[in-house]
């Protein structure tokens, strides 16, 4: 592979497997296994524990091969099904970035950590593998529970063998790499209360090299002190997962994290001009009616400057928390109130494409699916809050 440019190699189009992803990023999933990419979703080689030994790996060769071989690998499954319904899959749009500037296959350039799933927050529509409080939900629950395939979800036992040791491993070889990668990429879990992201980020400081592109997605739990040390970065770019504004709608989607809080923790990204900022929705039945408001309050209280974007990561596991499950009427005033929102302020064309998208999405004539499990995990983390959903939400599972 030594010495071949990526121009020569990647296609685009949907007949052709090769990804440049094996071969320009590594990613650290939550149990410390490493994969080619956030989205790879098959197996992975447990026992290996560093950067060098992943890289060097005959796990990683025969991954490349399959892929050079015209193979469909299962683990890339999100990519070819976003092929065969003609949107641009990462696959596409990361090879399309490597060949416009001519870049070669031989170094890695994106390192990507999920730094376990240790988290202060147990959002509605979360898993185990990213937050320990949604697994604490779930042990505490289970007993309660009797549909089969909610019990199955909810017994499912994740290997957290490694978390003890991999963060060791990992943290002399991204300092060895700092000046040589392009970007570094972290999320959790909340990495930000993470003694190990911390201890990374000031080993790195330390290092006195050039430091990379940082991106920390982040629930909103840091302090001044953690957002100042990353100005040391090439550039820094925050992705604020939120779900939701105000009051009622933050701390119903986020228990038990607290909306006063998040507004503290925006005014510190507004008073460094530095850097930059995508507040981050995931769009679902729960937070529906109050995806126009969030998107104007993002824009409002940012005053709308452009280094703060709006976005969208879309529902990637739990179907039953689908937009589709929710009131047809329901989303269409929804569709029509995030328009109107369209119009008010000044989006990048990144923004707008993804506005539209969720405004089709929301206008689209979809069956449900899942309505039992959905109305079962909603009673269950009803219960573990002591909370009323349906009397929050005011609708109910047959106006559906």
């Amino acid at each position: 592979m030594e010495g071949r440019a990526i121009k020569n190699e990647i296609k685009t189009d949907k007949h052709n497997t090769f990804c440049t992803e094996p071969f320009k990023q590594v990613h650290f999933n939550s149990r410390g296994e490493l994969g080619p990419c956030c989205q790879y979703n098959g197996l992975r080689e447990h026992y290996i524990n560093g950067i060098d030994e992943y890289l060097s790996s005959e796990w990683l060769a025969n991954l490349k091969q399959s892929l050079e071989n015209g193979e469909k690998i299962s683990g890339c499954d999100i990519c070819w099904k976003q092929e065969e319904q003609n949107l641009e899959s990462m696959r596409q749009r990361r090879g399309e970035y490597y060949k416009k500037r001519n870049r070669s296959l031989d170094d890695i350039e994106h390192i990507m950590i999920t730094f376990g799933n240790q988290c202060n927050t147990a959002c509605r529509i979360c898993n185990v593998s990213r937050s320990s409080l949604v697994e604490k939900q779930y042990k505490e629950t289970i007993d309660t529970v009797t549909n089969p395939q909610l019990k199955k979800l909810m017994s499912k036992t994740h290997n957290w063998d490694k978390t003890k040791t991999w963060y060791k491993n990992i943290i002399d070889g991204i300092v060895s790499r700092a000046d040589r990668i392009h970007k570094l990429e972290i999320s959790g879990g909340e990495p930000m209360i993470n003694y190990h992201y911390n201890k990374l980020i000031d080993n790195l400081i330390d290092s006195g090299k050039k430091l990379p592109v940082i991106s920390v997605t982040t629930n909103g739990s840091f302090d001044n002190e953690q957002i100042s040390k990353l100005e040391k970065f090439d550039y820094c770019h925050i992705n604020f997962s939120i779900d939701g504004v105000g009051k009622d709608y933050y701390e119903y989607l986020r228990w038990p994290l607290k909306w006063e809080d998040t507004i503290c923790s925006v005014d510190i990204l507004k008073s460094h001009k530095w850097l930059g900022c995508k507040f981050i929705l995931v769009p679902h039945n729960l937070n529906v009616s109050n995806l126009a408001d969030s998107i104007d309050w993002f824009k409002s209280y940012t005053d709308n400057e452009e280094r703060f974007e709006v976005g969208f990561s879309w529902l990637n596991g739990a179907p039953w928390y689908s937009i589709q499950n929710s009131p047809r009427d329901l989303r269409l005033i929804e569709a029509d109130k995030v328009e109107k929102v369209l119009s008010n302020y000044k989006f990048s064309k990144g923004e707008e494409l993804q506005i539209k998208e969720l405004i089709t999405l929301l206008r689209k004539d979809m069956s449900p699916v899942y309505l039992d499990v959905f109305k079962d995990h909603l009673d269950m983390t009803n219960k573990f809050r002591n909370f009323d959903s349906w009397n929050f939400l005011g609708w109910n599972i047959e106006q559906i």
